[in-house]
């Protein structure tokens, strides 16, 4: 029987061992585990890092690019109020009346020769009313006939009449007669009623 408990003892060593082995394997992928875990948290924070700096380094880029957009348009805005500063002041210094219009006819600019001519202010005149104002209505529809043939269709005597031969070809170097149109002015010796 004095074995006995040399063998309970060695069993319970052995008992023990297997517990400890086994403990130890689970320490291990605990370790394991926690290091890959880790692993993944410095690379996460890597990335994050690294993210972080490339989105600073594109909104300054993207900075960069607005700023230097905004300077090239604030330029342009500045030439092209520079050039309709002096196409302003050519069109209002000029000796001769200047009537421009849309495509539809209606008139766009009204110079101030044009006003002095007509006796009309160009609040009065502009975006309210078109060259038909000014055209004798039946030579407009001799126009027409006479361009219709020459097109191979039918015009009509409008506003279409005025600009087809200046479409077709850039330029109209025909004269129109104009129809006699009530003037409005209070310098003496002016006709109330003028022909252009």
């Amino acid at each position: 029987m004095s074995h006995a408990p040399e063998q309970a003892t060695r069993r319970e060593n052995l008992h023990f061992l297997r517990w400890l082995s086994v403990a130890t394997a689970v320490l291990l992928m605990l370790d394991m585990w926690n290091a890959a875990e880790q692993a993944d948290y410095r690379r996460a924070q890597f990335q994050l890092i690294i993210g972080g700096v490339l989105a600073l380094v594109l909104l300054a880029f993207a900075s960069l690019m607005a700023g230097q957009e905004r300077e090239r348009r604030r330029r342009a805005e500045s030439r092209l109020s520079e050039t309709l500063a002096l196409q302003n002041a050519i069109f209002h210094s000029a000796n001769y009346a200047i009537v421009t219009t849309d495509k539809n006819g209606v008139v766009q600019i009204f110079n101030t020769a044009a006003e002095r001519l007509l006796g009309y202010s160009a609040k009065e005149i502009v975006g309210q009313t078109t060259l038909m104002h000014w055209r004798d209505p039946q030579e407009v529809a001799e126009r027409a006939t006479k361009l219709s043939e020459r097109f191979g269709h039918p015009l009509r005597p409008t506003f279409e009449t005025i600009i087809a031969k200046i479409e077709l070809d850039q330029v109209d170097r025909g004269e129109w007669a104009a129809r006699a149109f009530p003037l409005r002015s209070s310098s003496p010796g002016l006709p109330t009623r003028a022909e252009i």
